[in-house]
């Protein structure tokens, strides 16, 4: 059965919560989700470490297991067999797509790229972005032009899970381990009159996004496994589901 309707006011809306890199849900627990190891949450059950090498004191070197892990919002954990809804009125069925090594698209310069980790390609007027996690080898962001000139969006410790259009939006999704910890960001890729790329961080999300998904309305749908969201303009706002699953999967 389907949940009861009610009104979209009464959505639990995740809002960054001041002196806690981490989310909290505005209806529902009202507190800072616990940190799950710490600092990074790695992957495998490795710590992470940061020390300083003994000739560059300056310099941290960082060395971590993997990206973040999921943090619990006390969300419901929903059941991607069943239906989704954004306001609890209009329910669709959603798709997934999850990241993976996006072969060259036609044309695409550039034949150098990382063999692992995950990558993806969006296509604009006068080239391509390239994005990439490459896991704790770090990632990429790249506008590359037809003639194969590159230029690096990075930044610092920048990893790209994929990107998403809204018309003529372009939009990319990842994390910054070093900079956000458990938290994943949200850029926007806009261009300037003089032909030059920027990106600017427009949402901080609960964690590091894993899928993502189209809605109805053209809303950016992302997952990190347990939590599922919509961003909309810059606002996050928990899905509704029809079907969810035993348990919880922090205790799986």
């Amino acid at each position: 059965m389907r949940p009861k309707r009610s009104d979209v006011s009464a959505s639990p809306i995740l809002k960054s919560s001041p002196g806690c890199s981490e989310w909290r849900t505005v209806i529902g627990r009202g507190e800072c989700a616990e940190r799950r190891n710490k600092r990074l949450g790695a992957i495998g059950g490795t710590t992470p470490v940061v020390r300083l090498k003994p000739e560059l004191e300056e310099l941290p070197e960082v060395i971590f297991g993997g990206p973040p892990s999921p943090v619990d919002h006390g969300l419901t954990w929903c059941n991607e067999e069943g239906k989704y809804s954004i306001d609890g009125v209009r329910w669709f069925n959603v798709t997934w797509q999850q990241p993976s090594i996006v072969p060259y698209p036609d044309g695409f310069p550039l034949r150098d790229l990382p063999g692992f980790g995950t990558r993806d390609f969006v296509r604009v007027e006068d080239g391509w972005f390239l994005g990439a996690d490459l896991f704790h080898y770090d990632g990429l962001l790249f506008h590359v032009s037809y003639t194969g000139e590159r230029v690096d969006l990075s930044g610092r410790d920048i990893q790209i899970r994929g990107f998403f259009q809204q018309g003529s939006r372009v939009f990319a999704f990842g994390y910054m381990v070093l900079k956000d910890e458990e938290a994943g960001s949200l850029f926007e890729l806009t261009k300037a009159a003089d032909g030059s790329w920027t990106r600017t961080r427009v949402a901080s999300l609960p964690s590091a996004p894993w899928s993502h998904a189209r809605g109805p309305n053209n809303e950016l749908l992302l997952s990190d496994g347990p939590n599922d969201y919509a961003v909309i303009g810059s606002t996050i706002v928990p899905l509704r589901c029809e079907r969810t699953r035993q348990g919880s999967y922090f205790s799986q």
